[in-house]
């Protein structure tokens, strides 16, 4: 099959034209490796993302979350956005230590300290 221009969501390129993101996955990796953090860009964040997903997999526990899922009350306090961002990683990530796991579910259910 012949590749095409995507010009909706992740591209693929086995069946895309893409532009190699090895430069910018080892920039982002390099940041990442320093404690710093990776804030997408309003294009080709689908992309890059997966791309740095697959790049990171091995070495790091890669977590992917929807901020848009959260309901807005969710923002409206700290205990609320805790609660709501725990259940969140509870749902999405299933491989959690077990201790991560029971903190991150107090946390859910408002009675952590």
């Amino acid at each position: 099959m012949a590749k095409t221009f995507n010009i909706n969501g992740a591209c693929s390129p086995s069946r895309h034209y893409v532009v190699s993101l090895a430069s910018r996955l080892r920039a982002i990796r390099a940041m990442i490796d320093k404690g710093e953090y990776y804030k997408a860009r309003q294009y080709g964040k689908t992309t890059t993302q997966q791309a740095l997903t697959d790049y990171l997999k091995n070495d790091y526990t890669v977590m992917g979350l929807d901020f848009q899922r959260i309901s807005a009350l969710s923002f409206e306090s700290e205990p609320l956005f805790v609660a709501a961002f725990s259940e969140e990683l509870l749902y999405f990530v299933k491989e959690l230590p077990e201790k991560v796991r029971e903190r991150l579910q107090a946390f859910m259910e408002g009675t952590a300290r």
